[in-house]
């Protein structure tokens, strides 16, 4: 099985520190919720509601992995 990005990355892209994704500490979905943390723009106010509504997850799935991250030091 042979994997490749089908996606070109050279405009509207985040830039993420290397330590989160290797964070052996906090799953993938505490770490789908940092990126999509990090990739909206300044002015967009943070709510566990607004982040489910950007996302294929539940408010209590988004809560849990605010936990992490803030259990983890990413968040406060």
């Amino acid at each position: 099985m042979s994997n490749k990005l089908n996606f070109k990355f050279d405009r509207d892209f985040t830039v993420v520190p290397n330590i989160l994704l290797k964070d052996t500490r906090i799953s993938f979905k505490a770490k789908g919720i940092f990126l999509q943390i990090i990739s909206v723009p300044e002015e967009w106010e943070f709510s566990i509601s607004g982040l489910a509504a950007l996302a294929k997850e539940s408010r209590s799935a988004i809560k849990s992995g605010i936990d992490e991250l803030v259990a983890c030091g990413y968040l406060e």
